[in-house]
């Protein structure tokens, strides 16, 4: 019998934590202008276009859309009681980047490069502009 009681607490707790961890969670139905640019929450992606964002309660994130050719777009939402209600609904639109479509076309520039490495970001980035200053020379003429 006592086994049964201390179960039945074990289990009850249980549910009354997930209940109590679920509420106060807000869904907000995110889109964006251009169908194909990539959504990160928080720095890990979620999709492409359109995404269903959830905001728990007491919580912040950092929403941030991607597109070649595009101004990066960046909004935080938070579900704390100091601020208001979140929408429903958010619709990001993308500017073009100017500087982008200032610049002559060609096969090999205003293109992005990705660079596989198992270096923390920081380090990699140091590593890249070392090697592109030191090198500055033979890249221009090349």
């Amino acid at each position: 019998m006592k086994t049964r009681i201390l179960k039945f607490t074990v289990l009850l707790t249980l549910v009354l934590f997930s209940i109590s961890s679920q509420a106060g969670k807000k869904v907000i139905r995110f889109s964006v202008s251009e169908p194909d640019a990539k959504i990160f929450v928080d720095g890990k992606p979620i999709g492409s276009g359109q995404a269903q964002i959830v905001v728990q309660s007491h919580t912040c994130i950092a929403v941030k859309v991607e597109k070649t050719g595009f101004i990066t777009g960046k909004i935080e939402f938070c579900n704390k009681p100091e601020f208001t209600d979140l929408p429903k609904t958010f619709f990001m639109q993308l500017e073009k980047d100017d500087a982008l479509e200032a610049t002559e076309p060609a096969d090999n520039v205003n293109t992005d490069i990705d660079v596989k490495t198992s270096k923390k970001e920081i380090d990699a980035w140091k590593l890249m502009s070392q090697i592109i200053t030191t090198y500055f020379d033979v890249i221009e003429v090349t």
